[in-house]
């Protein structure tokens, strides 16, 4: 990011000179380089908020499912004890069928389990 911005930065202090000094005059020279240093500046600042936006918006969709693998499958294997599961074949097939589905958070996915092996309430 610190590459990117200072990128950013001097691509519009060049740009912005170059326009300030064909202007021909100490002011456009001087207006070119201040528009320059706030366009930057600019694509610095929108840069880090669009990443900000992004990251949010990838931790937030997946409906309550953790992002990490670990604590995913930490809790399959917790529903899996809950529900006496032992047999590693029908552990993959429970898990097989529900890749298939939606991405899950914990209660949907003890939901679908609890369907899957005819568990009523």
């Amino acid at each position: 990011m610190k590459g990117a911005a200072i990128g950013a930065v001097s691509g519009g202090l060049i740009s912005g000179t170059i326009s300030g000094i064909s202007s021909g005059s100490w002011e456009g020279f001087y207006s070119g380089f201040a528009d320059g240093f706030m366009t930057g500046a600019f694509i610095v600042g929108a840069t880090a908020i669009g990443g900000t936006i992004a990251g949010s918006y990838y931790m937030f969709a997946s409906n309550n499912r953790p992002g990490n693998n670990r604590k995913q499958n930490e809790q399959f294997r917790s529903i899996m004890k809950e529900f006496n599961v032992k047999d590693k074949d029908l552990m993959r097939e429970i898990h097989n069928q529900s890749q298939k589905e939606e991405p899950m958070g914990y209660q949907k996915l003890r939901d679908f389990i609890k369907w899957f092996l005819g568990i009523g309430d």
